[in-house]
């Protein structure tokens, strides 16, 4: 798992230097966060994550700014229904991609791709 989240940074920082952004540490452990979560997360859980994993607290408020330029990149989905946001499982693709579409159910919570 580690090898895989690891190859996933390499290709995100290559999106990002492509576009002309940069994907500073910060940014990169939010996706790191969302990289290792099972279930989609509130900005307020990244950021609960975000201090256990790394011994740093980081404002909620910075945690949306950084979710934000993560979504322009691509490399974050927002999931409008439930405020919560996921890693794209497409980041290592080289190919496009449609807009994506989630069923998400209201049971669980569980998130998964739709096909359509």
């Amino acid at each position: 798992m580690t090898s895989d989240i690891n190859q996933i940074i390499r290709k995100s920082q290559e999106v990002c230097k492509l576009a002309g952004i940069k994907l500073t540490t910060k940014r990169k452990n939010v996706l790191i966060v969302l990289l290792n979560s099972t279930t989609s997360l509130s900005a307020y859980e990244i950021a609960e994550k975000y201090r256990d994993r790394f011994s740093e607290s980081l404002p909620v408020m910075s945690v949306y700014r950084m979710l934000d330029f993560l979504i322009q990149g691509e490399l974050v989905h927002k999931l409008e229904s439930t405020g919560q946001y996921m890693s794209c499982a497409h980041i290592t693709c080289n190919h496009e991609h449609e807009i994506p579409q989630f069923l998400i159910c209201d049971h669980c919570h569980a998130v998964k791709w739709a096909l359509i």
